[in-house]
């Protein structure tokens, strides 16, 4: 960015309007004293009759968009796999049964074990993959680039995986379409958090992970329309459509700015200046709200480089950093070992139990959950700022805890009327999982990271979360064939597990800027003396840019 660019926009500024901030656009009395609060401008109206929050906010909700593929894949696979023209084939493949060059041709003839195991976990392979190189990408390239490259590879793997002539090439797309899946999600969470609107920070980021249930419940519809298909598009057409959330992504993206705060660690600092100018004060670069990020952002970035915090090592050299490192493992897991993906077995087995066996009306009830949870999201989602980022996650956890408690599985479900009240609980349990575990993850784990460790620990929490979800992949059948409603004693000491650590080592955050948020961890004078300084060289800069 020309410093004669910066001059222009700077010619046609306003003054400030808040009482701390003098003539010359700086804050009376230093920084260290205020708050984001404190600058943030008081709107007399709604955020979307605001037109640069309103454009601000609908390009974000394209980068929200990018958990919706992961949601469509795994209830698109519980979809083809009732179709009849999927399972086409007089005989059925078993993994063992197939050499590789076998398996280059085959079509699908009703695939079992190792193979349909195979085809529903490929894109969880593709996604670890290239796990180990996303957080180094996102901090090398931006957090833009990266939603962009991943979402072009999830097109082509639809793509190839809806014009799939054999189950290896199935398997390919689906693995391209983990690759790109790993590579988006890791940049784009901590996209929002840098980018969002101050006060909108909280609901957007958490509104993140809701958007899975979007791609689920499209999936789980769009298989259960196209069920009477009589040729291979009734599976084709469903696995084409799971390009739809990245190509809303990509062509949006034109529009979407790069992260403030990747800028200013890039020595970008006018770039970042003129994005937060545009799209948190209307294009005011004088505005004390942009001084204020700009001298916050730069002074956390400074500390962090001076504490040497650029590495994985970073995480073990400080009581701040090995705190944030155990939550970001505790949440990671806590995703998938809470008992969550026992249920999902359970609703099967138990409808079956009480006389429901029909396929149609078991995949209407599941869609109907999925719409269920996700209007449960939806509202964790809103509750965020008012209640609390510890508040959810406890209260989502006890609930979860409590309606594990009231399942009677060593009954069997003989009862119809025990087998229906067990429905309720598994609902029930949903709905806390769902406000609690669907939205906060992502938001906590951008807001207890800081910058320079951002992208590396959302890598370690995803790492986490999946090795130990598949792991239980293998184990949860087995144990539950062998001990039976034993197993789920398991998940309620995992509970308690989870609510303790919570209660005593996850801390609030809301109401917090994202580097104010490190004092949390690192103590209250870790950006104290830095600010003012920061906040000198920018309102210099902008003198300077002025004359």
């Amino acid at each position: 960015m020309e410093r004669a660019d910066l001059k222009k926009d700077i010619s046609h500024a306003n003054e400030c309007e808040l009482a701390d901030v003098d003539a010359d656009g700086k804050v009376r009395g230093g920084l260290e004293g205020l708050t984001i609060d404190d600058v943030l401008p008081k709107l007399d109206r709604p955020w979307y009759r605001v037109a640069h929050l309103r454009h601000l906010n609908f390009v974000i909700l394209a980068v929200l968009l990018t958990p919706a593929t992961n949601g469509f894949d795994g209830s698109m696979m519980n979809g083809l796999q009732t179709l009849p023209i999927w399972q086409k084939g007089e005989h059925a493949i078993t993994l063992s049964l197939l050499t590789f060059a076998e398996l280059c041709y085959a079509d699908f003839n009703h695939p079992q074990g190792g193979i349909l195991g195979l085809l529903s976990t490929i894109n969880t392979i593709g996604f670890i993959t290239a796990l180990p190189f996303t957080g180094w990408i996102a901090d090398f390239l931006g957090r833009k680039r990266p939603v962009q490259i991943g979402n072009v590879i999830m097109i082509i793997g639809a793509v190839v995986q809806s014009s799939a002539k054999n189950i290896s090439m199935f398997i390919a797309a689906r693995f391209l379409l983990g690759f790109g899946l790993s590579i988006a999600c890791v940049a784009a969470p901590a996209l929002v958090a840098e980018l969002t609107y101050p006060s909108h920070r909280g609901k957007m980021t958490a509104l993140y992970n809701t958007n899975w249930f979007v791609g689920a419940i499209i999936a789980a519809w769009s298989t259960f329309g196209t069920f009477r298909i009589n040729n291979s598009w009734s599976w084709r057409l469903p696995s084409l459509l799971q390009c739809l959330p990245s190509v809303i992504q990509l062509v949006i993206s034109i529009w979407l700015p790069e992260s403030p705060r990747w800028l200013i660690h890039k020595d970008r600092r006018e770039e970042a200046i003129q994005i937060l100018a545009k799209h948190h004060a209307g294009g005011d670069v004088n505005s004390a709200l942009v001084l204020f990020e700009v001298s916050e952002i730069s002074a956390a970035i400074k500390a962090e480089e001076a504490q040497n915090q650029t590495k994985y090592s970073a995480f073990f050299k400080s009581p701040g950093n090995r705190h944030r490192l155990f939550v970001i493992i505790v949440l990671g897991i806590m995703q998938q070992a809470s008992g969550n993906t026992i249920i999902s077995y359970y609703l099967a087995l138990i409808l079956k139990q009480i006389g429901i066996t029909s396929p149609t009306a078991q995949n209407g009830i599941n869609g109907g959950l999925q719409i269920f949870n996700y209007l449960a999201a939806l509202s964790g989602a809103t509750l965020v700022d008012k209640l609390g980022r510890r508040t959810l996650i406890l209260s989502g956890l006890i609930g979860m805890f409590i309606s594990y408690l009231l399942f009677n599985e060593q009954q069997g479900y003989k009862h119809h009327g025990l087998g229906v009240g067990v429905v309720v609980m598994i609902f029930a349990f949903n709905f806390f999982y769902a406000i609690s575990l669907t939205p906060i993850p992502f938001l906590y784990l951008t807001e207890v990271l800081p910058y320079s460790l951002r992208a590396k620990g959302m890598m370690i929490s995803s790492f986490s979360g999946i090795a130990i979800g598949v792991m239980l992949g293998f184990v949860n059948p087995v144990a539950l064939e062998n001990i039976g409603w034993k197993y789920y004693i398991v998940s309620v000491v995992l509970l308690v597990v989870w609510i303790l650590c919570a209660w005593f080592w996850f801390p609030e955050t809301k109401d917090r800027s994202l580097e104010k948020i490190a004092q949390v961890f690192d103590g209250e004078n870790a950006l104290l003396g830095d600010l003012d300084r920061e906040a000198a060289t920018v309102q210099s800069e902008v003198i300077m840019a002025k004359h």
